[in-house]
């Protein structure tokens, strides 16, 4: 038995290295004309309740909220916005399959880190879902927002393109919509675009500016996902209301490899 684990786990290893050489060659991922397949692997710290019962209903598209809606819409719509072309966004969801947290534990380098690989396969696996058969995979933390002692714990990686998300429930206002802003911006960085925003939670001038031809500290129609706030025309930034006022900017969209930087 443990010969048949060391053997699977090589083979494993292989297919990620593999995988990793070609991301090098390629760092970008084509979505032109093509469908790309976004998955969600759920879980939860929370009993069964109606408060976990809710949230699985936004994945579920059982409500008015829809979770696969505002990914696809954004992704496509932004695309296009910037190439003219066309892709499509498939978002699939696995739902949470024990009282648990996914958590991150990538330190150290080498052997460590093909474990850490061979861990996220295994999670997809031991869910029926395909790690290789996605071409992002996010891992996402239902579980209760204590403003108390709260430290935000989403990341995302162009490594593997896989990334972590903390998807909070509580009852201040837009928690929705900020997780939402959350899972875009992760995915963001899984295909390759880089944080737009200072230590103090500021928009950086141009790349966090959806408009930057209007000017540093000018008042933004919209929010750049990498940054997460748009600019109003003063000391304070603003949380987008809907995910239609979420956008890449032209330096994210050029990271990402949709447009080349002039």
């Amino acid at each position: 038995m443990k010969k048949c684990r060391v053997l699977a786990l090589l083979m494993i290893l292989t297919v990620v290295g593999s995988f990793r050489a070609y991301q090098v060659l390629n760092p970008h991922l084509e979505l032109s004309n093509r469908e790309a397949v976004v998955t969600l692997v759920l879980y939860s710290d929370l009993p069964e309740s109606q408060a976990l019962s809710r949230q699985l209903e936004r994945f579920r598209c059982d409500g008015v909220a829809c979770v696969q809606t505002a990914l696809s819409e954004v992704i496509e719509n932004e695309f296009k916005r910037h190439t003219s072309g066309d892709t499509s966004l498939k978002v699939n969801v696995v739902e949470p399959k024990d009282n648990r947290l996914f958590r991150v534990d990538h330190s150290g380098t080498g052997w460590r880190r093909f474990r850490f690989a061979y861990k996220l396969y295994s999670e997809f696996s031991s869910r029926g879902a395909s790690f290789f058969g996605s071409d992002v995979r996010i891992f996402v933390n239902i579980s209760n927002y204590d403003p108390q002692s709260y430290v935000e714990r989403s990341l995302g990686s162009a490594n593997l393109r896989v990334g972590m998300v903390q998807w909070d429930v509580g009852d201040f206002q837009n928690i929705y919509m900020w997780n939402i802003t959350k899972l875009v911006h992760e995915i963001g960085h899984t295909l390759g675009a880089s944080d737009k925003y200072t230590s103090a939670a500021k928009s950086i001038f141009p790349g966090g500016y959806v408009e930057p031809e209007l000017g540093e500290g000018s008042n933004q129609q919209f929010v750049e996902i990498m940054s997460g706030t748009r600019p109003s025309g003063g000391q304070e930034e603003l949380e987008p209301k809907h995910y239609s006022e979420l956008r890449f900017s032209r330096v994210s969209a050029s990271e990402m490899g949709w447009v080349t930087q002039n």
